[in-house]
């Protein structure tokens, strides 16, 4: 009988821990019938809300309407009246923790599932108050020749930081002063490369190092000679001093530098990286015989012994 009321209820919806106030209308015939007998015309008047919800049904009536006789409502309330199940348990009671489980990755790789702590809930770090007062205005001093970058540059829209741009010609000087609030802005590397490249270049240094290692000249400028060790061939990269007309390539006198000096940085480094690869042997690694640009030292490997 009980399997019967079960079975009426629906196996789609979840049971709650607690039904409370179920009542059944049998018959006295239904009462004796032997147990697994099912019931013909039974129904439920089920109130509950889905099979998502946790909340205890209050009220559950099911109603027999094929019995001759007259109906007698039961007590069912110890039908379904079990503990709940924990919500949470502790890590170390799961049952992936008891039985070992391998394969994982992460923290839980090293001892196993553990639980951890986390920041998420803790408010901000403290942050500086707000000042409203004015911020204070610095100015940097640069050749009349920064004029040339003109309002596009230090009058553009978006600036975090807007510049201050004064622009003094003297009979005695020619002086270009910016101001900001911030300093990287006030000495930003735009005006830096501007200011350089028309006046004193850019420029970069090739070091050779090693036992019979020189450049020269054959008989002079631009025929150029790289020589990368005691009886190696001489090789001849003149084609490279006359690439770019405004780039000039010189030699000290040892002959264990060279300078590569032109007007901007896109075209000095470019010639400059050119010549780098043709003075560095392969064995540069091993041997330290070969070039490379100053405070770039070429870094070295042990050399292996038999």
């Amino acid at each position: 009988m009980l399997h019967a009321a079960g079975a009426a209820l629906g196996a789609a919806w979840r049971r709650p821990a607690v039904l409370r106030g179920l009542r059944l209308s049998l018959s006295p015939q239904d009462l004796a019938a032997p147990k697994g007998t099912e019931l013909l015309g039974l129904t439920a008047q089920l109130s509950w809300r889905s099979s998502s919800s946790s909340t205890a049904i209050d009220d559950i009536a099911i109603f027999e309407s094929v019995f001759d006789g007259r109906p007698r409502a039961i007590d069912a309330t110890a039908i379904y009246d079990r503990p709940r199940a924990a919500t949470s348990n502790a890590i170390a009671d799961l049952p992936s923790q008891k039985k070992r489980v391998t394969g994982r990755f992460g923290i839980e790789f090293f001892g196993g599932r553990r639980p951890f702590d986390s920041t998420y809930q803790m408010p901000d770090p403290a942050k500086e108050a707000f000042q409203p007062r004015p911020y204070s205005m610095d100015f940097v001093k640069y050749p009349g020749v920064a004029s040339g970058l003109g309002a596009e540059y230090f009058m553009r829209q978006g600036q975090r930081h807007p510049l201050t741009y004064y622009h003094m010609r003297t009979p005695t000087g020619n002086t270009v002063a910016v101001g900001a609030t911030d300093p990287r802005a006030r000495e930003a590397r735009t005006i830096d490369n501007y200011v350089k490249e028309r006046t004193r270049g850019f420029a970069v240094q090739l070091l050779l190092e090693g036992r019979g290692v020189k450049a020269f000249f054959e008989p002079k400028f631009p025929h150029l000679m790289v020589r990368l060790g005691v009886g190696s061939k001489v090789q001849n990269l003149s084609e490279y001093c006359l690439r770019d007309p405004d780039v000039q390539v010189s030699i000290n006198k040892a002959g264990s530098l060279v300078v590569v000096h032109g007007p901007n940085k896109a075209r000095v480094g470019t010639l400059a990286y050119r010549l780098l690869r043709r003075m560095q042997p392969i064995l540069q690694p091993y041997t330290g015989k070969g070039a490379h640009f100053a405070f770039h030292a070429v870094k070295r490997k042990a050399v292996r012994k038999k």
